[in-house]
């Protein structure tokens, strides 16, 4: 009796191992799939803005091109360079937001400080 006991108790922990082993697996493969489907979509998200921000940009270039305010190659839209450029292309269309641009320069305490720089050197003069 006590040797079959003893098969019994060792089949029982066998049993009981593989129970875990089986556990252990299903658990390490439900974090990989949640871990591919997290990844999954992740990408799907990232590449859903790049595709609505595309189609945002062209709807913008287009509208650019339509109002005449875009050239394609010939700005490279960096910066304000490009707005820069068209008060000289354009003077006459741009001469007012060129004329508030400058007006800028004196409405603030620098602007104070700078007409008075001004009229000190004129005065020196």
């Amino acid at each position: 009796m006590r040797i079959n006991n003893a098969i019994k108790s060792i089949n029982i922990e066998d049993a009981i191992n593989n129970f875990n082993t089986l556990i252990d697996t299903i658990d390490h493969v439900k974090w990989t799939i949640g871990c591919i489907v997290g990844a999954i979509i992740i990408i799907s998200s990232l590449l859903d803005i790049r595709k609505r921000s595309m189609k945002f940009s062209k709807a913008q270039i287009d509208a650019l091109i339509k109002n005449g305010k875009y050239i394609p190659g010939v700005f490279v839209e960096l910066n304000n360079t490009k707005e820069c450029l068209r008060f000289f292309i354009f003077g006459k269309k741009w001469k007012k937001r060129l004329i508030e641009k400058y007006n800028l320069i004196y409405s603030n305490v620098y602007g104070e400080i700078l007409k008075k720089g001004l009229l000190e050197e004129k005065n020196n003069i």
